[in-house]
């Protein structure tokens, strides 16, 4: 059963949600896409506690430029997970 992300919003997911307010309405779509995948594979236990805790830790600024990254790479949902553990554990 997949759980709904926004009704038990944690710190980091407001750290998302202000991160891609910040752009306001002229943020491309692939920001919300890449944010979602994110918090889905933290909450869901996609990527390792290793991998989780350090985008936790992320300022603003990197976790928007990291953002970017996946929106560039053409990810979808489903593939952020593999991306995120890829570029914190270089495998």
């Amino acid at each position: 059963m997949v759980t709904n992300l926004l009704a038990e919003e944690s710190t980091f997911e407001r750290k998302l949600g202000r991160v891609t307010s910040e752009a306001g309405r002229s943020l491309p779509y692939g920001y919300y896409a890449a944010a979602y995948g994110i918090a889905y594979a933290i909450q869901t236990s996609r990527v390792s506690a290793m991998v989780a805790s350090t985008f936790e830790k992320m300022t603003d600024d990197l976790l928007s430029e990291t953002m970017a990254e996946i929106v560039k790479a053409e990810l979808n949902i489903g593939d952020v997970p593999r991306w995120m553990a890829t570029k914190i554990l270089g495998r």
